[in-house]
């Protein structure tokens, strides 16, 4: 029997060629089933920083506040302001301001402060650490006092 070395190297060519097609297939199965014109469920999206205010909302339980010492965290707070009428006093050390105010404390927004990216409100918190009454009478706990950060 004589063996045609053209048909065998065709033979080899078409093998060789299988082979990487199921490789090319197995490879794509396994990175998963995303559309090359999808984006990948573990892409995170990339939104612009929108520079802006953001404010401290307040419920109080008492309807005689008279001061308040709150702390706020988070990252590039600047321009800490409470509203008309409202004394303020602000300490800054890093990603923390202390914020004392004096006045007629109601409940709505005691403080609104600047950052440099108001879609992340989340990363913001505030708690109330101390509060007192119009007598100067300190409270003795905080209970029922809640404050939120909200854009």
């Amino acid at each position: 029997m004589i063996l045609d070395t053209s048909d065998r190297s065709m033979r080899m060519h078409i093998g060789i060629r299988s082979v990487m097609v199921a490789t090319c297939a197995a490879l794509l199965v396994a990175c998963g089933h995303d559309s090359p014109t999808q984006p990948s469920s573990h892409d995170k999206t990339v939104r612009p920083s929108v520079p802006g205010v953001l404010t401290v909302q307040l419920t109080t339980p008492h309807s005689d506040d008279a001061a308040l010492l709150v702390t706020v965290n988070g990252s590039g707070i600047s321009d800490v302001q409470a509203p008309s009428g409202m004394l303020l006093h602000v300490r800054q050390r890093g990603d923390t301001v202390t914020a004392a105010l004096f006045g007629r404390i109601a409940s709505g927004e005691v403080l609104h402060f600047s950052v440099p990216d108001v879609n992340d409100a989340a990363h913001y918190t505030a708690h109330v650490v101390q509060v007192a009454d119009s007598t100067n009478v300190v409270r003795g706990d905080v209970e029922g006092y809640v404050v939120t950060v909200e854009r």
